[in-house]
Parts: C-alpha cells; structure tokens; sequence
C-alpha cells in the first residue's frame, strides 16, 4: 500500500489496523503492594468511538484503585497501527494527521505519540514521530538505531483541551529534509495554537532505517507509574499519507 488515508468512520481494527503491545502487562503488579491495572477492554488505552468517528487514546491503564497505572514501553511496543509501505529517503511523501485533544497532563506524564514506527523495533530505536507532553511542549523526533534527533517546535500560545489540531510533515528527497507545521482548526477558546512550516531533520543515513507502520503509540515511563491527576487524552480522527 503506497498511500494512505483514515477517516476512521468504521471501525479500523476490521480495516487492517492491529495493537502492538503485551496484554499481559496489563494485569501485572510493578509491587506487591500495587493496585493491578483493570483487566478489561473497557481498560484498554485505544477505542474506537462510533458515534465521535474518531480513535479515542489515552495515556494511562485504570487501576482496581481508582488511580492510573502510566504505561512503560521498555522492552515492549505498545501501539496501535496501520501497515504501511516502508519509508525511504528515496521518494518525497507528505503525511497529515488530525487530532483532538481532551486533557493534557504534566510534562512528565507519557506525552501523546503520534507518526511512524519500525514494526520489529521498539518506539526508542526506528521512529518519526511528533510528541506532545504539554500545552507548549511539541516535538518532532527522529529515532535511528537508538540515537535521537530532536525538533523542537516553538508553539505560539497554547494546545488547549477542546482544540482539533493538524500536523503536517513533509519530506523532500532531494534534499533529505523535512519542513513542518501544525495549525488549530477548532478551540473552545479563542486561543490560537500554530507552528509556522519550518526546515526539519535529514532522515538518517545508514543504520537501516526504515519505518512501516503509521499510527500511535504510548510513551515510556518516566516517573513512579502512577498519577491521580491529568492525564493525556486526546481523539485521532484522521491519518493521511501521500506519496
């Protein structure tokens, strides 16, 4: 499959997306004195949503408890995807994906993960992803053999809950560069959240890089595992991949 695009109006589990994550970490104690992570599809951190068309995320498994249990990706891949032709540094492709966000947590929460990944290789090691950890925080990663390359992204006020936003990525073969950009398309409030298109990362050379699935992903832990505040939400409601 050389292009790409989900609207997401029927369920994308029938339409060839699939997890990518260990269910049995799910029922698994980090202490003995812990609260195990719910055992149910209710608890799982992806949804499709019928009546929104959208695949609801969120950042966290619901614990027996009532706090939430951080999702580790250490030594696992926990994602949801779509299998795609592999990208190269060999043809320019443009991807666009659309999202709306319902909670935002701390920068230490696991931010929102969202882009390409290798399906063989965990998030850390082959990825191209745009991150979220905070209203002002977004970033565009490039993972390649276990070093990062990190792009930064200057956000002109806010990401807000509420607000449906757009990320674009370009990428020129000829050049090996990206430019990218990120506008709102609804707030509830009249903040504006907008990333002006910029030149980005070269793809890497060498290592083997490539990347074959386009999707989502949780993060890594990065604190006790366990929060009782905010945590990231957010609605995928479309994924586009021109080539």
């Amino acid at each position: 499959m050389d292009g790409f695009d989900e609207d997401f109006s029927s369920d994308p589990l029938r339409r060839g997306w699939y997890f990518d994550f260990d269910m049995l970490g799910i029922g698994r104690k980090r202490n003995p004195g812990d609260e195990a992570p719910v055992m149910s599809l209710d608890a799982v951190p992806y949804r499709w949503v019928k009546e929104t068309r959208s695949l609801h995320v969120a950042g966290a498994w619901p614990v027996a408890g009532g706090a939430k249990v951080a999702v580790s990706t250490h030594g696992q891949r926990q994602r949801l995807v779509h299998p795609i032709q592999p990208l190269d540094r060999r043809k320019d492709f443009q991807a666009t994906l659309e999202f709306q966000v319902e909670s935002l947590g701390s920068p230490s929460a696991n931010p929102i993960i969202l882009g390409f990944f290798n399906s063989e290789q965990p998030l850390q090691e082959q990825s191209l992803t745009l991150q979220i950890a905070s209203p002002r925080l977004a970033e565009w990663i490039v993972a390649a053999g276990g070093k990062l390359q990190v792009h930064p992204l200057a956000v002109e006020g806010e990401l807000v809950p509420g607000g449906s936003y757009r990320a674009v990525l370009r990428f020129d073969s000829t050049t090996g560069r990206f430019d990218a950009a990120l506008t709102v398309l609804t707030a509830r409030s009249g903040t504006a959240a907008s990333l002006a298109a910029m030149p980005l990362l070269t793809l890497p050379v060498g290592d083997g890089w490539r990347c074959d699935e386009f999707g989502i992903a949780l993060g890594a832990d990065t604190g006790d595992g366990t929060s009782s505040g905010p945590i990231h939400q957010y609605r995928l409601t479309r994924l586009s991949l021109k080539r």
